[in-house]
Order: C-alpha cells, then sequence, then structure tokens
C-alpha cells in the first residue's frame, strides 16, 4: 500500500513523503494495484509521486547496516511487482531507495537493481 503525505509547498503542493506499506509486501499483486492507482491519482493532479524504499526494505532497526540476503527470483517475484508496475503502467515520477543493503551492497549503489532493472528494463 502506498501512503502519501501532500504538503502546501513553495509552488504548490508536493508529496512530502510516500512509501510502499511494509506488510503489504506480502501480497505482490495486491500492492501493485494498490501503488498504481494511487500514482495516477496524485499525478492526476500535477504532483510528482516518488515510490519508496526500493527495495527489500523489511525492517527499521538498525536499517542502514543491516542486509537483506535474498535470490534473484525472490526479489523478482515478492519485493519488485509493485515497483515495476509503478514505473510501467503509472509512469512514478521517481523511485528513491531503501537505506539497507542488499546481498551486502547498499540499495543506492546496488547496480543490478538501479541500472539493470530499474533503468534498463522498465525504463525510469
Amino acid at each position: 500500500m502506498i501512503f502519501c503525505q501532500l504538503k502546501l509547498g513553495q509552488n504548490g503542493w508536493i508529496c512530502q513523503d510516500m512509501s510502499i506499506f511494509y506488510r503489504a509486501v506480502t501480497n505482490p499483486f495486491l500492492t501493485s494495484r494498490m501503488a498504481v492507482s494511487l500514482i495516477n491519482g496524485i499525478q492526476s493532479q500535477g504532483v510528482i509521486a516518488t515510490a519508496k524504499h526500493f527495495a527489500a526494505n523489511n525492517q527499521e532497526w538498525n536499517r542502514h547496516h543491516v542486509s537483506s540476503d535474498l535470490d534473484e527470483r525472490t526479489l523478482r517475484e515478492i519485493y519488485l511487482p509493485a515497483f515495476e508496475a509503478s514505473v510501467k503502467e503509472a509512469k512514478v515520477g521517481a523511485i528513491m531507495t531503501s537505506y539497507n543493503l542488499i546481498n551486502g551492497i547498499h540499495a543506492s549503489e546496488h547496480s543490478m537493481l538501479n541500472n539493470d532493472i530499474a533503468r534498463n528494463e522498465w525504463g525510469i
């Protein structure tokens, strides 16, 4: 599920905080449908939506140091569908990476996720 808090900024309304609700990831299909609907609604009002935290962000405690270790199949079938739908179907304006490490690599530095998948496969 996606949550967005709209706040009035200098140039109009801005979406201050938008994140995939962590518990919803247990149903990738439902999360994808909800993400697309909400992003479409937000962006239809001239506001850029941001899907975050990309990807495999399951906990808040020690999130800057913990590594979510998983294989590619699990990543693609459980953790990525909502982000993929956000990019391909809803044309989300931005993706923000998560704080955690994924298989020992910080999400913001993860070439497979950011370059191979998000940029090259999905086109963001």
